[in-house]
C-alpha cells in the first residue's frame, strides 16, 4: 500500500484562526477562535438581519462570502464584513425550489466556488457552482437519490472534494458524478448545523465544526474536531465556548480559515497501485474493481484479500464457479456432457455453451474433440475425473482464453 503525502506536513499542526457564524443567536453572530483554544471565543458582531441563517462560509479572492436563507428558502450569496459581522447581498437564484444549500467551499484547482445542497423532494445530494459576482447557482452534479444528506463540503489544495453525510455520519470523496465513502465513520452524532474546512497553508489540516446531537449537555455540544484524511474519522479538539453551565456556547453553522500566502497543501491519500490517483476515485474511473470494495483488484490480489488461482489479474470471486466436464451446466457429469462437447465442436449448435471452461475437460485452453474423449474416458473407468475443478464447483487454476459467460448451477 502506498500513501501519497503530496506536501502533507507531518509535524504538529500550526495554530490557525477561524471565522464562524454562531447560529444560536438571532441575528446570527460572526465569531472568531483559534484551533489551540476554541473555548475562547470573541464575538465580532451580528449579521444584522433577523431570521437570516447563514449556511455556508468561504474565502474567495480575499473576501469572505456566506450563503443565506430565510425560513428554509434560499436568499443568495452575501459578502461578509469581517470587522463588524454585517453582510450585504450580492444576489441569488438558480437553486431548485426543493433544494437547500448546506455549505460553501472554494475549489482552488478549478478556481470556482461550489455549494453542497440537499433536494428534499428527490432525496438526493447536489453540487452547485456559485457565480461570485451575482450569487447565481448552477447545478453541476446530482448524485442521485442515494439517501445521502450533505451538510459539509470542503476541497483540499489539489481540488479533491469531500462531503459530510449526516445520515451515515461518514465523509464521502467526490469522484466526478459519484460519491465514495471513506473507510470509517466520523464517530459523532450531528445535526444539520455544521461545516468543515481544510487549511491549505497549514499542511492540509482538515477541521469540522459540529453540534453534537447525543446526550451531552448543551454547553458541551458545539465542538471543533479534526478529520483524519485517510479514514474520515474525527477527533475532538475542544468545545467551542466556555464548556461550563451558564456560560455562552457557540454552535457554528460553518467555519473558515483566512488564508495566508503559502503552499496549497494536498491531503494524503491511499494509492495502493501507485497510479497517482486516490483509490476511492480510481476505482470509479480507471482501476478495475470487480468486487466493488473500492480497492483496485490488483491490490486485493497482492495483499491476499482475493485469490487469483489462474493469475489472470481478476479476483476469483468475480468469476462464476464451474464444474469441469459439466458442459451442459446441468450439475451432472454424464454422457450428455460428451454430446454437448461434440455438438459444439462439430458446429451442430448455433450458440456456444454458456461455460466453455466447463467444456474444456482436459484444461488445455481449447474446446475440441480431445475434451469429449477425456470426459468419456472418465465416465468409463479413467482413474481420475478431468482436471480441477472436477465434479465440484471451483475456479480454473490455469490462465486461458476460456471463460464462463453465464452462471453455472454452482452456488
Amino acid at each position: 500500500m502506498t500513501v501519497l503525502l503530496c506536501g502533507w506536513v507531518t509535524t504538529a499542526q500550526a495554530q490557525v484562526t477561524f471565522l464562524a457564524y454562531h447560529w444560536n443567536a438571532n441575528p446570527s453572530e460572526l465569531v472568531t477562535f483559534t484551533s489551540d483554544d476554541p473555548g475562547s471565543v470573541t464575538v465580532i458582531g451580528s449579521c444584522g438581519s433577523i431570521g437570516l441563517h447563514l449556511s455556508g462560509l468561504e474565502v474567495v479572492g480575499g473576501e469572505v462570502l456566506a450563503y443565506g436563507e430565510l425560513s428554509d428558502d434560499p436568499v443568495g450569496l452575501f459578502r461578509v464584513n469581517t470587522v463588524d459581522g454585517s453582510v450585504s447581498l450580492l444576489g441569488g437564484g438558480g437553486v431548485a425550489s426543493n433544494s437547500r444549500i448546506t455549505d460553501l467551499a472554494f475549489n482552488p484547482a478549478a478556481g470556482q466556488l461550489f455549494a453542497s445542497a440537499f433536494n428534499s423532494r428527490l432525496g438526493s445530494a447536489e453540487l452547485y457552482q456559485i457565480d461570485t459576482s451575482n450569487g447565481y447557482a448552477f447545478l453541476v452534479e446530482d448524485f442521485g437519490a442515494a439517501g445521502i444528506v450533505p451538510v459539509g463540503l470542503a476541497y483540499d489544495g489539489c481540488g479533491r472534494g469531500f462531503l459530510h453525510d449526516i445520515d451515515t455520519e461518514r465523509m464521502y470523496e467526490i469522484c466526478g458524478s459519484d460519491l465514495r465513502p471513506m473507510p470509517l465513520g466520523t464517530g459523532t452524532m450531528t445535526n444539520h448545523s455544521q461545516g468543515m474546512t481544510i487549511d491549505w497553508d497549514g499542511g492540509g489540516s482538515w477541521y469540522q465544526a459540529i453540534y453534537d446531537n447525543s446526550l451531552l449537555p448543551s454547553y458541551l455540544r458545539p465542538q471543533l474536531r479534526s478529520v483524519d484524511p485517510l479514514t474520515g474519522e474525527t477527533t475532538l479538539i475542544g468545545v467551542i465556548g466556555a464548556g461550563v453551565p451558564g456560560q455562552p456556547s457557540y454552535p457554528c453553522s460553518d467555519l473558515v480559515i483566512l488564508p495566508t500566502i503559502g503552499n496549497q497543501s494536498c491531503l494524503p491519500f491511499v494509492d495502493c497501485d501507485g497510479d497517482g490517483q486516490a483509490d476511492l476515485c480510481a476505482t470509479v474511473s480507471s482501476a478495475p474493481d470487480c468486487n466493488r470494495n473500492m480497492v483496485p483488484d490488483v491490490c486485493d490480489i497482492a495483499d491476499g484479500t482475493s485469490t487469483d488461482v489462474d493469475a489472470d489479474g481478476i479476483p476469483d470471486e468475480c468469476r462464476p464457479p464451474f464444474s469441469r466436464g459439466d458442459c451442459n451446466t446441468d450439475a451432472l457429469a454424464d454422457i450428455a456432457d460428451v454430446v454437448a462437447i461434440l455438438t459444439y465442436v462439430t458446429g451442430g449448435s448455433s450458440s456456444a455453451p454458456g461455460c466453455l471452461d466447463a467444456c474444456d475437460s482436459n484444461d488445455d485452453g481449447v474446446v475440441d474433440i480431445a475434451d469429449s474423449i477425456a470426459s468419456l474416458s472418465s465416465l468409463f473407468g479413467a482413474p481420475t475425473w478431468p482436471l480441477p475443478p472436477p465434479s465440484s464447483c471451483g475456479q480454473d487454476p490455469t490462465s486461458d482464453g476460456l471463460d464462463c459467460g453465464s452462471l453455472s448451477p454452482c452456488p
